[in-house]
């Protein structure tokens, strides 16, 4: 993981959001908390996003969210490590999406923290649902601003 990172365009310039939101990803799956630190901003905002049984029983629908904005080296190693016991990432191999996508359900009333960032999405594996990631790039740093799982 850490050759992968030494592969990557230097960080604000020329970079691709693709390949650091994979390194990210790729950091989570192996449960590597040093790269999740290095590839990450200060502050990281996350949210996640549970789902829940519509109420006319049709299905499944997005239920309730909890954001979290994580500041600081030693918050930010405790929370990378709660995270990387919990999240897993079936596709490593994100793509580009745009706000737009995401804005009416996933993002909703977090469109402002999102705003600016170049997303990329991930599928993390289908049950009854599709869960997916989103990966948000400051493309300033080239660093991982924001995060969401559902």
């Amino acid at each position: 993981m850490i050759a992968f990172l030494s592969a990557l365009p230097a960080l604000g310039q020329g970079f691709s959001a693709t390949a650091h939101a994979d390194a990210f990803v790729g950091a989570l799956n192996a449960g590597n908390v040093t790269v999740l630190m290095e590839v990450s901003a200060d502050p990281l905002f996350f949210r996640n996003q549970q789902w829940q049984s519509a109420s006319d029983g049709s299905g499944f629908v997005l239920g309730q969210v909890k954001d979290e904005t994580v500041k600081g080296k030693k918050q930010r190693k405790a929370f990378f490590r709660r995270l990387v016991g919990k999240v897993r990432v079936k596709k490593p191999e994100g793509s580009s999406a745009a706000l737009s996508s995401f804005e009416k359900e996933e993002l909703k009333g977090a469109c402002e923290r999102w705003t600016g960032l170049e997303l990329v999405v991930f599928t993390r594996g289908f049950g009854d649902i599709e869960h997916i990631a989103l990966v948000g790039i400051d493309p300033q740093s080239g660093k991982v601003a924001a995060f969401y799982v559902n």
